[in-house]
């Protein structure tokens, strides 16, 4: 209370909170934290892989793609999860 008013605003920006982007945050960074294990490896093959993978992830757009996407998905998902017909 401030003032004698409530300073609280009855909007519902994004009722999933937080969770969606952690979990796309961690599907973004598994891929890259594998490919500088193998980018790293004297095995030809696995050095190929590793390098080619972590080109992919050092451009931008892609990165930034790769992130959307799944935090949107997540953000979908989480809200349809915990949220019921009731709270509309």
């Amino acid at each position: 209370m401030y003032g004698g008013q409530s300073t609280h605003l009855p909007l519902r920006l994004n009722q999933a909170g937080v969770i969606p982007i952690i979990f796309a945050v961690s599907l973004v960074l598994l891929p890259s934290l594998i490919a500088n294990y193998l980018a790293v490896s004297r095995i030809g093959i696995l050095h190929g892989i590793g390098t080619f993978i972590t080109l992919w992830f050092s451009q931008p757009e892609f990165y930034i793609m790769l992130f959307i996407y799944p935090g949107v998905g997540f953000t979908y998902f989480i809200r349809q999860l915990f949220l019921t017909q009731e709270d509309f």
